[in-house]
């Protein structure tokens, strides 16, 4: 895993593709990609993909997904940044120019979430992908995702998460509107806890929970971030999740990284 800081964030990126010397897979896979800023970048620029024979424009905000866009072909796709010149007639040529790939299989499945993190230079960007399909994060879940060096502990109505750094985890499923009391502390190797935030949410299936967990360090002083998405669900009715447990443990040590 390569540690990537950004201005006075850490985080350990398991999905970063290099622009140069990589290999796409040819492919007639078909996969739904959304796209959000973990923040605002300090130069706004507009990013593209290639669709079909089409260049289409990523508008992307702060902590909230982009409605899908639907890409067949292959796993490995560009981030470009549009390019105008004029040729040898002075006539106006526009480019696209590659700022970064992208292993959309890296995500784990066809439902990719695309988190752009933005470097301390003007047009650098990384990027952390998530697998968002339903079987993985179902609607009406509680999904935290930890890119701190810490243990991090949740506590949701008596439901116990922990989750590793650098891994995720969920909660079962709340198909009625649940009133959680939510309680996420930190964890050190010694076993005491750093409150991080203690909170009510709300949990039902016309939408889905992504709570990430970061962490800054300031004169030798560490402190949490915490960031939400609530990601709604197009189609509730047809959910056919069942209610989680309210009760019970989930360690990230038994899921995904």
């Amino acid at each position: 895993m390569k540690k990537i800081f950004l201005e006075f964030l850490s985080f350990t990126l398991l999905c970063i593709t290099p622009l140069t010397g990589a290999e796409s897979k040819r492919s007639d896979a078909e996969y739904s990609i959304r796209f959000t800023w973990w923040k605002s970048p300090e130069k706004t620029e507009t990013y593209y993909i290639l669709v079909g024979n089409n260049y289409t424009a990523i508008n992307a905000s702060v902590m909230s997904f982009t409605q899908p866009i639907k890409h067949k072909g292959e796993s490995i796709i560009s981030l470009s940044k549009k390019v105008y010149s004029k040729d040898n007639n002075g006539k106006p040529v526009t480019t696209y120019e590659p700022a970064m790939n992208i292993n959309l299989d890296n995500a784990g499945s066809k439902d990719v979430g695309v988190i752009l993190l933005p470097g301390s230079k003007p047009g650098v960007i990384f990027h952390q992908l998530l697998n968002l399909s339903e079987q993985e994060f179902p609607y009406g879940s509680f999904y935290i995702v930890n890119f701190s060096k810490t243990k991090i502990i949740a506590s949701l109505n008596g439901l116990i998460i922990k989750t590793n750094p650098g891994q995720r985890a969920k909660s079962g499923t709340y198909k009625e509107r649940t009133i959680i009391d939510l309680v996420v502390s930190g964890q050190n190797s010694e076993g005491s806890l750093t409150p991080i935030t203690n909170s009510q949410i709300v949990l039902n299936n016309t939408f889905r929970n992504l709570f990430f967990v970061s962490e800054k360090e300031t004169n030798g002083n560490k402190s949490f971030i915490v960031k939400t998405i609530i990601d709604s669900n197009p189609t509730p009715e047809e959910s056919t999740q069942k209610t989680g447990d309210k009760k019970g443990e989930t360690d990230s040590s038994k899921g995904k990284k």
